[in-house]
């Protein structure tokens, strides 16, 4: 919320609260009371004034009442606060504006950041002693404008100061598209990527199975492996545990002497998978 738009909010705030009485300084009857509240018009303003940036059309304002309840913050039901249309220019053309209900009971002391956002607020009495105090934090939009404010009420408790929140403000905003809505629309973040198949279209022959499932299992380097060729007649082994490992069996098999004059047989191993 800027310099400016406080303000405006305030004086909407006031002339709301001069229409809920009577002529007679009366309260109005139930039935009156629940109408909901006319639109009122404000057009003297601009978009640089209102603290906006960017080619901002419009914007759509609402707020919502926050309540802390076992621990969890409940939001209750949205209500619209303004809505405001901007030629591109930047002027106001259109506006409705809803007032709701204010129940200042003192005056109002603000502090800005450096971009004209209200960062706090204290409420002081007429002889100037403090009432309240609030604080505000804000998300903004790529163009610096921001799209949710948070009120906090600053309290005391177990000897240090907090924040509850107790209101929340929703901004829609909504621009014209000109070079800037260009650059984003054009840029390579803004281009939707094609959708990665998933793991279930995917199918492992079985031998790459195979293979998964030994992992990292090392094999002997000195003996040549081939696919699809009959196993080797190992004939001695030592020990149980050689009989069901392949590789331990072939590091204790015991090698054929050839005869003299007789080259010796190439020994080949054919893994199972």
């Amino acid at each position: 919320m800027t310099r400016c738009a406080k303000p405006i909010l305030t004086w909407c705030l006031t002339l709301i609260s001069s229409l809920s009485l009577a002529p007679e300084g009366r309260p109005q009857s139930s039935v009156a009371a629940s109408r909901p509240t006319a639109a009122v018009t404000i057009l003297d303003s601009t978009k640089a004034q209102d603290g906006l940036n960017g080619s901002v059309r419009r914007v759509k304002t609402e707020f919502a009442k926050l309540q802390l309840k076992a621990g969890h913050v409940i939001e209750g039901p949205r209500q619209l606060v303004e809505i405001t249309t901007y030629d591109m220019a930047g002027k106001r053309i259109e506006n409705a504006s809803y007032p709701v209900a204010n129940s200042s009971v003192g005056k109002e002391e603000y502090k800005y950041d450096d971009k004209g956002n209200i960062v706090e607020m204290t409420m002081r009495g007429d002889g100037g002693s403090i009432l309240s105090r609030e604080s505000y934090t804000y998300e903004f939009d790529r163009f610096g404008n921001w799209t949710k404010m948070v009120t906090n009420l600053v309290v005391f408790e177990s000897g240090e100061l907090t924040k509850e929140p107790i209101e929340v403000t929703y901004r829609s905003l909504t621009y014209y598209f000109d070079e800037s809505i260009a650059r984003i629309a054009n840029s390579p973040s803004s281009q939707t990527l094609p959708a990665l198949p998933s793991a279930s279209n995917f199918r492992l022959s079985k031998f790459e199975g195979r293979l998964l499932q030994l992992g990292t299992r090392e094999l002997p380097s000195s003996v040549p492996i081939t696919v699809g060729e009959p196993p080797p007649q190992l004939t001695t082994s030592t020990g149980s545990d050689a009989a069901s490992d392949p590789v331990a069996t072939v590091r204790n098999a015991a090698p054929k002497i050839p005869e003299p004059g007789e080259k010796p047989a190439a020994l080949f191993l054919t893994w199972v998978i």
